[in-house]
Order: structure tokens, then sequence, then C-alpha cells
């Protein structure tokens, strides 16, 4: 399972962040934060655990940048966390729990390594009165080589101040996404003309999603979520688009050749794809303009 590259999926953001929450045989998987006592957990909780594996948070990075940092939350549940008591939470990695966890997912994550993270604190204090404490967490995406894998950060609390902590939300795994530098939307000018017909011009917003680390998937014209495309982005900054998807490679009523045509290129000073393509044996005609928002 690739959670990195999103292959011909046109959802709206891989900047996106999900929140997995489960519950492992020892917790009780509607918990009611308020009434336990002396309990810690970690991460982001969730009204509905699949029930399966413990916490998760899926964080979308780009490929090409120096560090990003995502933020877990530390909460300590009880009473006392309204008393005169600090509660130290001492949280490090562990890579045995990410066996367990794709076991009972069916995914293939792998560890991140040392060089690819950092934790600028592994002892975080909840000070008295207050229930959270943010937790930075800081991925390294320009230091990981195999952009082609799924990868996970398995965060374990191993000390809360003599506290219990919770089997349950005492371990949390971050996903990474890994995106391309182009993964976004954008505003999308578009001059489309069928010959011998008629022409039209549209706006529209688009996503491009990351398929690898020099190729994304979008839109095809202004046909729909069945035709799709993918733009590769050339070490010249030449772009080759590629129609992709069932309907528009075997559609009786649009049929090929689906090719590119004349220029067609990326600035990446300005962020903006330049697109000429056609399809039905250059009898459909598009000139796009793709912006970064």
């Amino acid at each position: 399972m690739k959670l990195n590259y999103i292959k011909r999926s046109l959802i709206p953001a891989l900047a996106v962040v999900l929140s997995l929450s489960s519950c492992l045989k020892d917790d009780n998987a509607n918990l009611d934060f308020d009434s336990v006592s002396g309990k810690v957990y970690v991460g982001i909780a969730d009204a509905s655990p699949s029930s399966s594996t413990f916490n998760s948070t899926s964080f979308g990075v780009v490929s090409s940048a120096a560090e990003s940092t995502t933020q877990l939350t530390l909460t300590y549940i009880g009473a006392a966390a309204n008393s005169g008591t600090d509660v130290t939470i001492k949280v490090e990695t562990d890579k045995k729990i990410i066996d367990q966890y794709n076991a009972a997912r069916g995914t293939n994550y792998l560890p991140l390594e040392p060089a690819n993270y950092s934790l600028p604190s592994t002892k975080i204090t909840i000070p008295a009165g207050q229930k959270t404490v943010k937790f930075p967490v800081v991925i390294k995406p320009s230091t990981i080589t195999n952009t082609n894998a799924a990868y996970v950060l398995p965060i374990v609390i191993t000390d809360a101040s003599g506290k219990e902590i919770s089997g349950n939300y005492g371990k949390h795994m971050v996903l990474v996404t890994i995106k391309n530098p182009y993964d976004g939307v954008y505003a999308s000018s578009l001059h489309f003309v069928r010959v011998n017909i008629d022409e039209r011009y549209t706006n529209a917003d688009k996503t491009l999603s990351t398929v690898n680390s020099t190729t994304s998937a979008t839109l095809y014209a202004d046909l729909g979520t069945d035709y799709t495309m993918e733009l590769t982005v050339n070490p010249d900054n030449s772009v080759t688009v590629t129609p992709t998807g069932g309907t528009i490679s075997g559609d009786t009523e649009l049929p090929g050749p689906f090719t590119q045509v004349g220029v067609n290129k990326y600035d990446p000073a300005t962020k903006t794809f330049t697109l000429h393509y056609q399809y039905r044996g250059n009898l459909r005609i598009v000139e796009e303009t793709l912006v970064r928002k």
C-alpha cells in the first residue's frame, strides 16, 4: 500500500491531515476522557475508532523540503489534571510497533530513519491545571531517498510522572505522505476548440495530485472526473502530457489519438504549467494554463 503517492486520484489535497484513531483491547473505544482518572494518551482522539490499532495521523510533506513540522497533542486525563501537579511526559520512537500496525491494517509502512526526522524535545511538561500541550515532530523530506515507499514514525510514551499510560493512546503513528513540488491547487484557464464546430473558454480550479517525484495527476481538459491526465516535468522543465483513466483510453465517443502538441512546459519561478494537447485526431484542441494558487 502506498499512501505517499496517490495515483490518478483527484482528491483535493494531499496536504490534508487524516485522524485515524482506534483502540487496543485494554481500552474502551468510546472513552469518556473527563471521567477517567490517572491515564495519559497521545495524539488525536476519534469518536469512531476502528478497533484494530492505536491512533495514527497522516502528515503530508513535499519531497524537496528541508524540514516540515507537525504537532501532536499530549493530553493528561483525570481530575489530577486540574490539581497543582505538573505532569512530565517522556516520549521516544519504537520501531517494534510498526509490525503490529502493519499486521492489523494490511499495510507495508517502513520506519523513518534517525536522519529523516527529529524530536525537538523528548520530555514535555503539561503544566498544573492544564490538560494538553503541543508536541512538535519534525520530518526532513529531502533526506528520504526512496520516495516510492510509505513511511511511518512511531511515537510512544514511556513515562508520565509515574501515572498510568493508556495502552490505547500511549502510542501514535505519524504516517508520512510524500508529495512532489507540483502537488497542489491551480487556477486553470482553458481554451477548448471543437474544430469546425465551436470553441469556449473556461476558468476553474484544478488539483494536481502526486503520482511520483516528477509526475502529477489532474483532470483532462474540462471533460469531468472520468477523463484524467498525468503531467511529467522533465529535467529541462518541458512537460510530458499523458492521458490516463479507463474512460479516455477506450471511449468510443471521444476516440484518440490523445496527444500533446505545441509547447508544454513548467515555469518554476511562477509555478505555472503551459499546456497544449488534443484528442479525437486533432478535432479537439486544448490550450491550458495552470497557475499555482
